[in-house]
């Protein structure tokens, strides 16, 4: 599972934030007043198959989430790459 790390015998799950959510949404900040450019949470399970199943929930949660964030923004969203870049009138490149 890419960016799973077990730790204590308990499953984590790293997420990257979208750069066009992260560089406007307040999801949290780092110390020094940095923003946090990945989530990372429990999947709350010690079994490997359990946490496979449970990686796609919360990352469609996640996704959900970005996509409220991108809602409230109310700009243009665009896909490019991997990222999301918001635009008003104008496309953007990567």
């Amino acid at each position: 599972m890419p960016n799973t790390i077990r730790r204590n015998g308990t499953y984590y799950r790293n997420r990257r934030i979208p750069n066009g959510v992260v560089e406007v949404a307040a999801f949290g900040l780092k110390k020094g007043g940095k923003t946090q450019d990945f989530i990372k949470y429990s999947l709350r399970t010690k079994d490997p198959r359990e946490a496979r199943r449970r990686v796609s929930t919360k990352d469609a949660k996640a996704e959900q989430d970005f996509e409220e964030k991108r809602q409230e923004l109310g700009g243009a969203v665009e896909r490019i790459g991997e990222g999301f870049h918001f635009s008003s009138h104008r496309r953007t490149r990567a």
